[in-house]
Formats: C-alpha cells, sequence, structure tokens
C-alpha cells in the first residue's frame, strides 16, 4: 500500500505540473494571426461572454484557462466597454490588460473653440 501511494503522489505531482506548464503556455505565450481581429465589447457585457466569443474567434483555445486568469488577476469585473483590435501578435494576458485599459482616445480643445 506504502508503494502505491508513491507512485500516486508522484503522478499527481507531475499532472499539476504540467497543468501549471499548460497554463502559462495559455496565458503568457505570444500567439500570431495573418491579420489583425477587431473584439466589440458591449456596456454591461460579462467577462464570460468575453472569453466565450474570444473562443469563438479562435483568439483563445481554452476558456477554462482564461476564465480562471480572469478570476485570480481580478480582472473579471474591470473589462471596460469598446472596440478593440487584437494582434496579429497577441497572448491572452495582452488581451485582457488591454481590456482593462480601455479605449479611449485623447481629444483637445484649443482655446476660441467650442466643444461643438
Amino acid at each position: 500500500m506504502k508503494k502505491f501511494s508513491g507512485y500516486f503522489l508522484i503522478i499527481a505531482f507531475l499532472f499539476f505540473l504540467s497543468l501549471g506548464f499548460y497554463a502559462i503556455d495559455e496565458i503568457f505565450i505570444e500567439r500570431t494571426l495573418p491579420e489583425a481581429k477587431k473584439i466589440e465589447i458591449e456596456k454591461g457585457e460579462s467577462a464570460d461572454s468575453v472569453v466565450d466569443r474570444l473562443h469563438q474567434e479562435d483568439l483563445i483555445r481554452n476558456q477554462s484557462i482564461a476564465k480562471a486568469y480572469l478570476v485570480l488577476a481580478g480582472l473579471h469585473k474591470e473589462i471596460k466597454p469598446g472596440l478593440y483590435s487584437i494582434g496579429p501578435v497577441y497572448s491572452i494576458k495582452y488581451i485582457f490588460d488591454e481590456f482593462t485599459k480601455g479605449n479611449s482616445a485623447e481629444v483637445r480643445i484649443f482655446e476660441g473653440m467650442s466643444v461643438k
């Protein structure tokens, strides 16, 4: 019985080690696209629906890892609506960093001009 539990511990350790390396590969390693893709996030859209859409667009291979990353990093409630361009080089971390920064533009109104 003791010999069996030792093998079980080794197999469990190797399983979780390989799972960790797979998650690191999914989140941090950059991928390439032939051309950039546009993704629009609507106001009030949930993080789960964003991840599902990214999976449909073939930008994310494993939804569970992406959702776990969002929750563990605390980004699932910080996604801002807007139109985003992803690619041609991207990673899951890069995508969600962009989604949490938001899509903003700087507008200057010089003296003598009106808002109209």
